[in-house]
């Protein structure tokens, strides 16, 4: 495994987004994860898959191995919920939001998932944030 790092002398700006994704070409992958970090690319594919659907938020995560979505408030992220099984066949698993919040003292939210983005490639990353926003649109 690969220590992703960022790199503060390669300003965003000097990498194309889109030369970066075309075709998947991993020398462009490579230099994204390299300079911009795991957690800046999840969040650029979230904007592109994600953002257009509506109604769903995230914390651009500065750091760590996760980030959390919000979806609206009539989408059930559990294992009873619909998007679970719809994840899964799309080839992501996530954690739904309700599993990270104390049994007691506080609302568990059904609406709320945790995404990991540590143990995969930069392609890997990008897939499973767009197979995940086909299982939303399935479900909304």
């Amino acid at each position: 495994m690969h220590r992703i790092a960022t790199h503060p002398m390669v300003p965003e700006q000097r990498l194309s987004r889109r030369a970066a994704w075309a075709g998947g070409e991993p020398i462009a992958s490579m230099l994204m994860a390299k300079t911009l970090g795991q957690p800046h690319l999840i969040s650029l594919a979230a904007e592109e898959f994600l953002g257009p659907i509506g109604g769903i938020e995230w914390v651009r995560p500065s750091g760590g191995l996760y980030v959390w979505l919000r979806l609206p408030e009539s989408l059930d992220t559990g294992l009873d919920g619909p998007l679970f099984p719809r994840a899964l066949a799309e080839g992501v698993l996530y954690v739904p939001g309700e599993y990270c919040y104390p049994a007691e003292g506080q609302t568990r939210p059904r609406n709320m998932l945790r995404l990991s983005f540590g143990a995969v490639t930069c392609e890997e990353l990008r897939q499973g944030v767009r197979a995940l926003a086909a299982a939303i649109c399935q479900v909304v």
